[in-house]
């Protein structure tokens, strides 16, 4: 069965709101209070527009916003932009193009969004603008952040900010065990693919990002202001999973297998029959699943 990657975000989005880190999110909105309003924002990778959503609904951002928000997939931009202005009709924006962009307000709020279908890294090379904050979200650890921080810093005004929540950091657990081994091997391989991704300019990924992200920050000398875990722990409730949380795991399951799988380091039959043991463990409402994240907010 195939999975697609947009309703898979979409139900993200429930489980990501249950595992940012508040106290980091907090630090945020307190700094982005200060700045007042005229605020820049640059995020990249930016997927349907779930954290831009999750920004408007939490009140974070100040009252008058510039928003731009990159992403190289079309098709997730289509639907971003639909997303967004289905969600700011039902929370009570008036929405209206301006030009190529969007405008929401509502009484004193006013933001301007701007979608960009584009490669990150192609988009921040040809950009002369420079911003307040820069939001990676569930992104860095795709990239060579080596390479990529310098780039995305080079974009951000002088005591601006960098918010990135979600980001991976070494650990996927499945319970209850299909075979200790088994699953250990499969783990190890999944988290090696992450480092073999072909996605294209600076990509290639780290399963390790969230806890390397301090050395590097630090040796950019680059100011931590707030951090914490924004762990994944999702199991079976008292009544059951929330709301596309099964569909969610599904994904991450075929996820791993078809990882695993590129490696050739397990026979197929193998692998086969671990993932038809979690998806049932999905649909009968048994597995646990955890993944180890950080968020990081501070200032370059």
């Amino acid at each position: 069965m195939g999975y697609a990657e947009e309703k898979y975000l979409a139900c993200k989005k429930v489980v990501d709101d249950e595992s940012l880190n508040f106290k980091v999110m907090n630090s945020l909105e307190d700094r982005l209070r200060l700045l007042g309003s005229g605020l820049q924002v640059l995020e990249i990778g930016s997927g349907i527009g779930s954290m831009l959503e999750r920004l408007i609904e939490r009140d974070i951002l100040p009252s008058e916003v510039s928003y731009t928000a990159v992403e190289i997939d079309e098709k997730k931009v289509e639907i971003g932009e639909m997303r967004l202005k289905e969600f700011a009709k039902n929370n009570g924006y008036d929405i209206c193009k301006n030009g190529d962009k969007l405008k929401l307000d509502k009484k004193e709020k006013n933001i301007i969004i701007d979608f960009q279908n584009a490669d990150a890294f192609d988009f921040i090379q040809n950009q002369s603008k420079n911003y307040d904050l820069l939001i990676a979200h569930a992104f860095l650890d795709l990239v060579d952040i080596d390479d990529a921080l310098p780039l995305l810093f080079s974009k951000l005004k002088s005591d601006a900010l960098f918010y990135f929540p979600i980001t991976f950091d070494g650990v996927t657990t499945f319970r209850p065990q299909v075979d200790p081994v088994l699953d250990r091997k499969i783990e190890r391989i999944y988290h090696e693919s992450m480092a073999q991704r072909d996605q294209g300019y600076l990509m290639g990924g780290n399963s390790k990002t969230g806890r390397q992200l301090f050395d590097h920050l630090n040796n950019k000398k680059s100011k931590i202001i707030s951090a914490g875990s924004s762990d994944w722990v999702i199991y079976p409730g008292e009544n059951g999973y929330s709301e596309g949380v099964p569909y969610f795991l599904h994904y991450i399951v075929n996820l791993v297998k078809n990882s695993v799988e590129n490696s050739d380091k397990i026979p197929v039959e193998k692998l086969e029959r671990w993932a038809d043991i979690r998806h049932r463990q999905i649909e009968n409402e048994e597995l646990f699943y955890i993944a180890h994240q950080l968020d990081i907010f501070g200032k370059v």
